[in-house]
């Protein structure tokens, strides 16, 4: 079981018994610049303040670039572009800006993201029960 659901005295730590995450690790705040209900899920689950706050991005690469490529190409591209958009309004105390892009491929095809509904409902039946990869890029930097 580990450190689950017990405390880390020495640490003045806690790890959440549901979520596995360690609480109370004093992180500055941090500018989420992604629209993610899942990233804003976890970063709530790990008790991090955040604020939502996404810039527009070309999300074009060029053609055949591999996804474990694509994902950190995209994930810095949202940072630049979060940078361009907000360089008056960057944060002036300790905190981190965080951006991630995640794509998935199935039968060597990258999946775009679902446009509505109808077509995330056929992206998970075509994916539920077969072999598919999940690739995650993640750009973390300090402001302020």
């Amino acid at each position: 079981m580990g450190l689950i659901g017990k405390e880390c005295p020495d640490y003045g730590l806690t790890v959440n018994p549901v979520s596995g995450y360690i609480l109370g690790m004093d992180f500055p705040p941090c500018i989420l610049a992604s629209q993610s209900p899942q990233r804003a899920a976890l970063l709530t689950q790990m008790g991090i303040r955040f604020k939502v706050q996404p810039a527009p991005v070309d999300e074009s690469l060029p053609a055949n670039t591999p996804p474990e490529i694509a994902v950190r190409v995209l994930a810095k591209k949202k940072a630049l572009a979060w940078e361009q958009a907000y360089a008056e309004a960057q944060p002036k105390e300790d905190s981190f800006l965080l951006t991630a892009d995640t794509l998935v491929v199935y039968d060597n095809h990258i999946m775009g993201k679902p446009q509505n509904l109808e077509e995330a409902r056929n992206f998970l039946r075509m994916l539920s029960g077969n072999t598919h990869q999940v690739h995650t890029g993640i750009y973390i930097r300090p402001l302020g």
